[in-house]
């Protein structure tokens, strides 16, 4: 599978994560590598070392990417240093993201703030969702803006600083606009779907290496018939 590279330097590599691939592997026994499914990071790690003439092992860390069923910016690490700065700024809500996401319900308000407090359970792998603190659940935020709404789809622009896993998906679920193709999350307008229409568009961040903000972006797949229709909005500052 070819790589879409975004950015490709001594201190991070950056990539358009297609929806429906894992990010990084799951945990397997180390034992038995034959059983560790097709992941990016594993793709990255071949990339580098044909791209770089490298052996043997190579450091590679996941700062942020998509969930597996959406598509987006992965960003990756290639040193321990760099690694603990970027997840530091991560923490601080030093890293800004940009996400489109497809609805079949159009939100009441075109544009609004939502504020949740989310909670990872793991044996259903899906994020609960409350309205104030409660024990174990870390604060999100986004900002959304309809930006277009042609025939059932409605095309949302969102901001959010937090980016917690599933945090966009979630926070629209509760206010009644589940993202098309999101079965974990209740829409059932889009039963044919194969991903879940959410695209982390874009992200800035202050590089490690330059010190100076950084912003990488990657187009929504034009090949998929529903993303096809907004890709006009692409071109949009």
């Amino acid at each position: 599978m070819l790589i879409d590279i975004l950015l490709d330097d001594e201190h991070l590599i950056a990539v358009s994560k297609p929806a429906g691939l894992l990010a990084i592997p799951p945990p397997v026994d180390a034992k038995d590598n034959s059983k560790v499914p097709p992941n990016l990071s594993n793709q990255i790690r071949q990339y580098l070392m044909k791209r770089y003439n490298k052996t043997g092992s190579i450091y590679l860390e996941l700062i942020t990417a998509p969930d597996t069923e959406t598509s987006g910016i992965a960003l990756f690490s290639k040193n321990t240093r760099d690694t603990q700065k970027l997840k530091t700024d991560l923490q601080k809500g030093g890293i800004t993201f940009e996400y489109w996401a497809l609805t079949a319900s159009r939100p009441k308000l075109e544009t609004g703030s939502l504020v949740h407090f989310l909670r990872y359970a793991y044996a259903k792998d899906i994020m609960q969702v409350f309205t104030s603190h409660q024990a174990n659940t870390h604060k999100a935020v986004l900002r959304y803006e309809l930006l277009a709404a042609l025939g059932n789809s409605n095309l949302l622009v969102i901001q959010s600083y937090s980016n917690l896993k599933q945090q966009v998906r979630a926070q629209l679920a509760r206010i009644g606009s589940p993202v098309r193709g999101d079965k974990k999350y209740g829409d059932t307008k889009t039963l044919s779907a194969k991903i879940t229409y959410v695209h982390l568009r874009k992200i800035t961040f202050i590089h490690p290496g330059t010190h100076q903000s950084t912003t990488l972006s990657t187009r929504i797949d034009e090949k998929d018939q529903l993303w096809r229709t907004f890709a006009h909005f692409e071109e949009r500052k």
